[in-house]
């Protein structure tokens, strides 16, 4: 709660403008031809192999879940939770092919069931064995960074929780 950005909704903001443009959202510049222009007035890009547009497609939806949890977790900060409510909805339908976004979009759920009162699932959640922290300390082969800093969180959380519901 004592946190205050310097750009106050200024990274939020630009995680939006990332989202409308990944999800085409955006409108191109008239500076554009028109041959490159759909009649709604959205850029077209050019024809591509199917296995190239195929690897687009998924880089620009998993990129475009990824700004859906980071603006969850932005809102958090600012306990907009029915923002964080629209954010987790929307990265839970993402069908991610990486463990990366799938622990995120869990965090993200657990932040918003600690956020908003509801401890016996956020309890659930910090109990899930993808936070699972190793007692020696030795990270699991496999286990990335992101992962190993999460399930530290996650535990801080758990432990916040229990001493002071």
């Amino acid at each position: 709660a004592c946190y205050k950005a310097s750009t106050p909704a200024r990274s939020s903001s630009m995680w939006g403008e990332a989202i409308r443009l990944l999800e085409g959202e955006q409108l191109y510049p008239h500076d554009v031809p028109l041959a490159n222009h759909a009649s709604d007035g959205k850029a077209v890009s050019p024809p591509q192999p199917l296995p190239v547009a195929l690897e687009q497609a998924e880089w620009a939806r998993e990129l475009s879940c990824y700004a859906h949890i980071l603006t969850g977790l932005q809102a958090a900060t600012l306990s907009d939770w029915a923002k964080v409510k629209v954010c987790l909805e929307t990265a839970q339908n993402c069908s991610s092919q990486t463990d990366f976004l799938d622990i995120l979009t869990l965090y993200l759920q657990g932040v918003f069931y600690q956020g908003t009162a509801q401890l016996e699932k956020a309890i659930e959640i910090w109990k899930d064995p993808a936070f699972e922290v190793d007692p020696t300390g030795i990270p699991k082969p496999g286990t990335s960074r992101i992962q190993m800093e999460l399930s530290i969180l996650a535990a801080l959380n758990r432990i916040w929780i229990m001493q002071e519901p």
